[in-house]
């Protein structure tokens, strides 16, 4: 109390951004394609990765990834597995589906070389992605452990992991309680865990 503070001096430092332009195989506008700046982070179980900025390529290619926090991030770009989604604050999303690849156009995080953004640094990269045309069936079967025989009622989903999460989902009436059978249809490509 009557305390006075003044010549409070505030430093803040300069995000970056990234740039560029996504095409697809045919040298065209991966329009809607999910650009997303991915670093990586340690937690309690581990090695773990953070989104530290996302946007999609509008009707030209082009993306624009700003606010930027300094540091070392790898740039991943196409259509994350499960269903299409928009990413909050990415800008255009269509229809259209991409491989996943990291930059400089390879499929595993592995094998992608960092991007090392520095205060007030204005970076640019291009990537071309290949579009997504045909999707998959996932079909087993499905036996109580218990009694070796079909259970009566089984709910069957598919669960995917992102960089923020993760999620499921299902189609409805895929399984046959006379047989045990299941199918999922129309599952794009991605990585995934049936779940029963």
């Amino acid at each position: 109390e009557g305390q006075t503070f003044s010549d409070a001096s505030i430093r803040l430092t300069p995000t970056g951004t990234v740039s560029g332009r996504i095409f697809d195989e045919m040298s065209q506008p991966a329009t809607g394609a999910a650009v997303q700046l991915v670093r990586v982070v340690y937690n309690n179980q581990g090695r773990a990765y953070q989104v530290g900025g996302t946007g999609n390529a509008d009707d030209r290619g082009e993306y624009r990834i700003y606010g930027v926090p300094p540091g070392q991030y790898y740039l991943y770009a196409g259509t994350p597995p499960g269903p299409i989604r928009p990413i909050p604050g990415a800008g255009v999303v269509s229809g259209a589906r991409f491989e996943a690849l990291y930059y400089p156009n390879v499929p595993e995080i592995e094998r992608a070389i960092p991007i090392e953004i520095s205060s007030g640094s204005e970076l640019s990269f291009d990537m071309t992605v290949r579009r997504q045309t045909a999707s998959y069936r996932v079909r087993g079967r499905i036996i109580d452990s218990t009694t070796g025989t079909a259970p009566a009622n089984v709910n069957v989903t598919l669960a995917y992991r992102t960089f923020t999460g993760g999620g499921s989902f299902g189609q409805g009436r895929v399984y046959d309680p006379t047989t045990g059978v299941f199918e999922l249809q129309n599952i794009w490509p991605g990585s995934y865990t049936v779940q029963a």
